[in-house]
C-alpha cells in the first residue's frame, strides 16, 4: 500500500501533529483493512525527495513512519507487529530535471514523497510472537534449519 506523503503531511513535516484530516481518514481505511486480513507483521517504509540533505531526509522520512505506525496503533493494530522505517531518498520513483523552478521541482518530486506499507501475510494461525526468545518454543514450521 502506497501513500502519497503530501496527503499525509504538509510539506517538509513528519509528526503525528502534522498529519492532514485526509490522510488521517486514509489512515482509518487502511486500518480497517488490515484488521480483516490476515497479517503476520508490516513494515512502514516513509521516504522523502532529494531536496535536502540526506541526513535530514533520513530523520524526516523515519519521523513519517514513526508517526503513520503511531496512528495505526491508535487504530487498533497492535504495535509489536508494525516495523517503523525511514529510507530517505532513496528508490526514487521520479526523473525530474534540476533545471526547473524550486516550485516546479517540489511539485515533480511529489512521487517520492511517499509512506508505504508492507504486509507479511500469516499463513498459520500459530505463528510465534515476533521476537520470540526461544527457537524451540516455534512450531517447527518457523524454526530455522
Amino acid at each position: 500500500m502506497k501513500l502519497s506523503t503530501d496527503a499525509l503531511f504538509p510539506f517538509d513535516r513528519g509528526d503525528v501533529s502534522d498529519i492532514l484530516p485526509g490522510g488521517r481518514a486514509q489512515i482509518r481505511k487502511i486500518a480497517d483493512q488490515l484488521r480483516t486480513i490476515r497479517v503476520g507483521h508490516m513494515e512502514v517504509r516513509g521516504y522523502t525527495d532529494r531536496l535536502g540533505s540526506p541526513t535530514y531526509n533520513l530523520g524526516l522520512s523515519q519521523r513519517r513512519a514513526d508517526a503513520v505506525k503511531a496512528l495505526l496503533v491508535q487504530q487498533g493494530i497492535p504495535a509489536d507487529r508494525i516495523d517503523a522505517r525511514g529510507v530517505g531518498e532513496q528508490d526514487s520513483i521520479t526523473q525530474c530535471s534540476d533545471r526547473q523552478s524550486h516550485d516546479s521541482l517540489v511539485a515533480c518530486l511529489q512521487p517520492d514523497r511517499r509512506v508505504e506499507i508492507v504486509t507479511f501475510a500469516r499463513t498459520d494461525d500459530r505463528l510465534p510472537p515476533r521476537g520470540a526468545a526461544n527457537a524451540m518454543d516455534r512450531p517447527p514450521m518457523y524454526r530455522q534449519q
